[in-house]
This record gives structure tokens, sequence and C-alpha cells, in this order.
């Protein structure tokens, strides 16, 4: 067959290949600690929030984009310590709860410190974190920092396709605004995005 671009060639039959229609993305949110967290819960629908989403109903109601997620690393600079010590803990929630090693990674500033090095956790194997969640898991880690600490929340993500996370009880929101909530929360509301448009 001749076109007035050249040659066209017809392959042989066959069916279009399998696509994967839920879009998946990767990227890292920023966050500041505005007071100091002692254990802090981060839940399923905490992190579903904090990955964005948008005010339905005025002051009231908040609907997150995101569907499930997989956590890749958590990167933490505690503020520079000047009384007392200055930590930064993160405590991974299991998936077989009576198959886990008693342990704890702990990093403390000494009183004084002013220049601060950065500490990171990755999920362990086993952990709810480490695999493919819905927003529905009331406990997916623990924070304990520190007051003005800096958080990178590494995430990989989907956009709601089959599955819809549920709606979150905001205070106050503008009607059709996009927002980004805290990693805790908007109830608790201590590691707040930064750079993106937030609210409680």
């Amino acid at each position: 067959m001749l076109t007035s671009r050249g040659r066209t060639k017809w392959g042989r039959s066959s069916l279009p290949p399998e696509i994967q229609c839920t879009p998946v993305l990767r990227r890292t949110f920023g966050f500041q600690v505005n007071v100091n967290a002692a254990a802090t819960n981060v839940s399923g629908i905490d992190i579903s929030g904090a990955l964005g989403g948008i005010c339905t109903i005025v002051n009231s109601k908040f609907q997150p984009w995101a569907s499930t997620f997989r956590i890749r690393e958590i990167r933490i600079w505690p503020s520079p310590s000047t009384s007392g010590f200055q930590q930064a803990v993160v405590s991974w929630a299991l998936a077989l709860s009576n198959q886990v090693k008693d342990d704890e990674k702990f990093q403390a500033l000494p009183e004084g410190c002013t220049e601060t090095r950065m500490m990171v956790s990755r999920p362990p194997r086993g952990a709810i974190a480490s695999m493919w969640q819905a927003p529905t898991a009331s406990s997916i880690f623990l924070l304990s920092i520190s007051a003005g600490a800096i958080v990178h929340f590494d995430v990989e993500y989907t956009l709601s396709n089959q599955i819809t996370a549920g709606n979150m009880t905001i205070v106050s929101g503008v009607l059709g605004q996009i927002y980004y909530l805290a990693l805790d929360g908007p109830t608790t509301n201590i590691v707040r995005p930064i750079g993106l448009p937030t609210t409680a």
C-alpha cells in the first residue's frame, strides 16, 4: 500500500498488549516537625492524606487521591540540640507481630550540638510499609522526633482506580482546593509538609 508519506506495512493480526491502567508514581515529600513528637502514630489514611487530595465539603471533608502506597525510605535531619538531647526514631509496624526481633535504633544528639547527621530508615523485611498497602492500616510506623527536624518521605503510590481511600475530616478547607496534609494526619498535625498547600 502506497501513501503520500511512503510505504505502509501491516503486521500480522494480534490482540493489543496488556497495559497498566492504574497510574503509579514515586516521589519524595518534605516535612518539618513543628513540636516534639513522642511515639506519634502514622496510619494508612494519614499517609494517603499526605500524598494529596481535594476538599469536597467546605471546612469538613477531604478526599485523598492516592489509593495504595509502599514506603521506600524515610530520611530525617534532627534539629540541633540546645538543651538536653534530641532524637530521631522510626518504629515500623510488622505484618506478623509475633515473629519479630526486639529491636530499636536510636540517634541522639548531645546537648550543645550544632551540626547533625541524616538518619535513614527503610522498612525491614516483614514490615507492613515494605508491601503495597491500602490506606486502612491503623499503624504503619511510629515517629519519635524533635521539633524543627526535617523529614524526607520517599514513597511509591497509585492514584485511585479500583480502590478509593475514605474521606478525612478537616477543620478548615476551601471547596475544590488541593491540599497535602501532615504526615501524621490533620488531627495531630505535627509533621507538616514543606512547599505544598496544607490544612488541618
